[in-house]
């Protein structure tokens, strides 16, 4: 028996398809079939009943299911242990970042190759993979040591910290007659619609145009998107005319570069919103510790 066979059987008990399963573990159906019956021959146990459609865990499948996971958790972390003991010999950091960061990231690399040569810095785009609901789990689970997200993070075995502030500014189609400025009130928007993605995807920002809306006592006419201002479905939405986005922008994030869109600066009290940086707390890793001051050094404004 080995975790492979526990594996397929996890898969299998947990789909009660075989079609599911081999589809979940990227691997055809008559392979997965005969782990399931290796390992039913070694343990001398039928763990499954075929029945027209599907199939369904034996009494004994069902006992076997509990000590499976048991196992395969305990396997994870053996692993993520080794892992964890690799990186420190080799000295390895992974940063999850929240889009739009590559100048903040180049700029890392670049100080932090000065100060500890040789620390391989890899980066994973953490909306890629659901930001809101996977950076602390990232995080616990040691896929990633560090994360530089909008999304707040509040867990007792993590740490934050702000990094720095973002300019919220107005994403408007280029023949917008404020296009042109060199900032912008949202008064002179009174007429616009306010394209806004739905809250979960950047709760911070979402929080924080509403509020300023509140303060300056502005009711907006909203549409919430299926998309974002930062991929370019959104984009094209502002230089189709369908309304304004309000997005962010600082020295260490891209700009919102596309044909038919301008971007201008808010001229609001408190138009910004935090750039967070989240580690583990009590990290034992120095790499990681020394990327933690390389960031405050080279980013906290």
């Amino acid at each position: 028996m080995t975790l492979r066979h526990l594996r397929a059987f996890m898969a299998v008990a947990e789909e009660l398809s075989f079609t599911g399963a081999a589809r979940r573990l990227h691997i055809s159906q008559p392979p997965l079939s005969r782990q399931i019956q290796q390992l039913e021959k070694e343990i001398g146990v039928k763990l499954f009943l075929r029945r027209s459609p599907g199939i369904e865990l034996t009494d004994r499948g069902r006992v076997f299911l509990a000590e499976a996971r048991r196992l395969s958790a305990i396997a994870n972390e053996f692993l993520q242990t080794a892992q964890r003991l690799r990186r420190e010999g080799i000295g390895v950091v992974r940063v999850g970042s929240a889009w739009g960061l590559w100048k903040a990231m180049n700029r890392l690399r670049v100080h932090h190759a000065k100060r500890h040569p040789g620390i391989e810095i890899t980066v994973e785009d953490l909306w890629s993979r659901g930001e809101l609901h996977n950076v602390a789990d990232a995080l616990r689970r040691q896929q990633i040591d560090v994360a530089l997200t909008r999304v707040p993070v509040d867990a007792p075995s993590l740490e934050c910290e702000v990094l720095f502030q973002e300019q919220i500014v107005v994403l408007m189609r280029d023949t917008h007659p404020l296009a042109r400025s060199r900032s912008v009130r949202l008064g002179q928007f009174a007429g616009d619609t306010l394209l806004m993605p739905e809250r979960k995807s950047s709760p911070l920002l979402y929080d924080r145009v509403l509020a300023l809306y509140a303060a300056a006592a502005l009711t907006p006419q909203m549409v919430h998107t299926q998309t974002t201002p930062d991929v370019p479905s959104g984009l094209l939405q502002v230089a189709a005319g369908d309304g304004i986005y309000l997005s962010v922008a600082s020295p260490f994030t891209q700009p919102h570069a596309a044909t038919g869109v301008a971007e201008v600066p808010l001229d609001e009290p408190n138009a910004t919103t935090p750039m967070l940086m989240v580690w583990r707390r009590d990290e034992p890793l120095n790499v990681v510790t020394n990327f933690l001051a390389t960031a405050r050094d080279a980013l906290i404004t």
